[in-house]
């Protein structure tokens, strides 16, 4: 892939000097918390383990896996209509944000359960790619939507991302965490969007079942009703068909190697 930037990155570069400012100042604040020795180590696991997750639901990823030439859809290339989306992408990236992924930040392999009971480890070709195509934003960009500016330092390039995770999460941390409580600090997952705390990624342009590194999850229980916010049980036909498909996921995932417990 050509090493020029794509629009979602170069919109990243603009707000470095703002993001160094906002990282300085977390730092500084971090000493007053007792946290100074802490937060390096948090930055560290971030920089050197920290991954892309992206949650589908068992059908979406059967079909990229078992498609030839099938590509991972955004909302938009499944004909989906969302007026507050489009409004935040046209904002964050103008038209080029019609070609946006969303994704979490992992430091785990795990990602938000909300949007898909299978967790996809998603990398590029290469670490150029993933430094030319991807970028993190600091909150869920879907909640920025009644906010009259996009704050600066809210976006960084993929390889400052660990700075971005100091900024939004040094006074999250105690003197008594582990290391092995990191990844849930960098990814707080509710089962619910609006109260998910994370880092969002946003990819630019599609990816295929090639990009998949690992899968994680368990059979989806329970979908979203029509015309309704709440969540409500499948059906027992719903189920039988929902566990038929993972399993089949599952083992082909397994023979790919590619499923982790």
């Amino acid at each position: 892939m050509s090493s020029e930037f794509s629009p979602n990155v170069i919109e990243a570069q603009k707000e470095k000097g703002a993001l160094d400012k906002c990282y300085q100042t977390a730092v500084q604040k971090a000493k007053g918390r007792g946290v100074e020795n802490l937060l390096p180590q948090f930055e560290k696991m971030v920089k050197t383990e920290s991954h892309v997750v992206v949650n589908m639901k068992t059908a979406v990823l059967k079909k990229l896996i078992e498609k030839s030439g099938e590509f991972y859809k955004n909302h938009y290339e499944m004909g989906k209509h969302d007026p507050d989306r489009e409004n935040m992408d046209l904002r964050l990236y103008g038209e080029a944000g019609k070609k946006i992924r969303y994704a979490a930040l992992s430091l785990d392999g795990t990602g938000l359960t909300d949007y898909g009971n299978c967790h996809c480890q998603i990398r590029l070709t290469s670490e150029e790619e993933m430094n030319t195509r991807v970028n993190v934003f600091r909150i869920n960009s879907y909640f920025l939507k009644r906010a009259p500016l996009i704050p600066l330092g809210y976006r960084a390039c993929w390889k400052d991302r660990h700075l971005l995770a100091v900024v939004k999460l040094w006074d999250r941390l105690e003197i008594h965490h582990q290391e092995n409580e990191f990844p849930r600090i960098l990814l707080d997952d509710q089962g619910d969007r609006k109260d998910d705390e994370f880092i969002e990624v946003h990819i630019y342009d599609a990816f295929d079942s090639h990009a998949i590194v690992s899968v994680k999850g368990t059979p989806q229980t329970v979908k979203k009703a029509p015309e309704k916010k709440e969540k409500e049980e499948l059906t027992p036909e719903e189920k039988e068909k929902e566990e038929l498909e993972f399993a089949i996921v599952k083992k082909t995932l397994e023979q790919q190697e590619k499923w982790k417990n």
